[in-house]
């Protein structure tokens, strides 16, 4: 398969190829419904494993934006296992209606006007609720005669960069609202929604220390009202929840279930009712050793926590500090 000569590049099919991906996707276009048998074929097994490997997208549509090749993370993103799944479906069934529409708008503009696109920036929302960014190109595919019979695209994976770059965005913002005497409320609570967007499956929320030595909730807006209501007024001590424990060990504290805590068996229906099972609270102090509150994150998931999920809470404790 070879380019064209023409200043922006289009996909010609090379006609020693028999048959050439155009004239397969010319034949494809030609049904109204498409079947596992209508899949576009990588030859070579290294190819495929590579293509099977990488956590880039990579697919073949034909001239009704439909998939007719796509490799496994493209189906893994979308909720299928195997790639035959998603043969003959445009991106309308595969995402939200805002998000496929504007895919699908996009890839029929540039079949119509036969002109690439170019690093496009493009964010999904997965099955599970989960945010993938990438930088997307397409190329239009044409036949010896000219005509368009479909389009390849790779799209690459900038999800980490792209969190970075909110991280640090949204950091220098709680900086500024502390800097431009913001209140205390507002603060906390904007600083749990910059780390909530970086994790999934996770809710985060502070809490302070009272004059009591009790921890009682500052911020945490999506946090289960049952949850909050059964925690609040938690004793600083070696016995009670994780999150006094840990202010009262001044380390981090992890609970990879709940349920099974010795200050939660007197009521544990809020933790059942939450959905929630683990929990990581890094305490916070003043600069003068004194206990100021916990920062903790919530997850419906038991697996000890990754040390990117480690230094966020770390992160997120020096900022709420900083604040209270």
């Amino acid at each position: 398969m070879g380019y064209s000569t023409q200043q922006e590049k289009v996909l010609v099919a090379d006609p020693n190829f028999v048959p050439s991906l155009a004239e397969r996707l010319a034949t494809i276009n030609q049904k109204d419904q498409l079947g596992p048998d209508d899949c576009v074929l990588i030859e070579g097994e290294w190819l495929h494993t590579l293509l099977s490997q990488v956590s880039d997208y990579i697919f073949i549509k034909d001239a009704h934006c439909r998939f007719v090749m796509a490799n496994q993370q493209v189906c893994l993103d979308v909720g299928y296992e195997n790639t035959e799944d998603i043969i003959g479906k445009t991106d309308l069934e595969l995402h939200s209606p805002e998000i496929g529409r504007v895919i699908w708008e996009g890839e029929k503009t540039l079949l119509r006007f036969k002109k690439p696109i170019i690093d496009l920036a493009e964010m999904l929302v997965l099955p599970d609720g989960s945010r993938k960014w990438f930088s997307t190109s397409k190329y239009p595919i044409l036949d010896c005669n000219g005509a368009v019979a479909g389009l390849i695209g790779i799209a690459r994976d900038m999800t980490e960069r792209r969190r970075s770059e909110y991280l640090h965005i949204g950091q220098n913002q709680i900086l500024q609202m502390i800097a431009t005497g913001t209140t205390l409320d507002s603060i906390l609570t904007s600083l749990v929604g910059v780390f909530e967007d970086q994790l999934v499956s996770t809710v985060c929320a502070v809490m302070l220390v009272d004059e009591m030595e009790q921890l009682q909730w500052a911020a945490g807006p999506n946090l289960p009202d049952s949850l909050r209501v059964a925690a609040d007024g938690v004793e600083v001590g070696p016995d009670t929840v994780s999150m006094g424990q840990a202010l009262h060990l001044r380390k981090t504290v992890f609970s990879d279930d709940m349920t099974q805590e010795q200050g939660w068996r007197a009521d544990i229906k809020p933790v059942l009712e939450s959905g929630l099972r683990s929990n990581l609270t890094v305490p916070f102090f003043a600069k003068d050793g004194s206990a100021l509150g916990v920062f903790t994150l919530f997850s419906s998931k038991s697996e000890p926590p990754s040390e990117h999920r480690r230094g966020l809470a770390e992160e997120e404790e020096r900022l709420a500090a900083i604040a209270v």
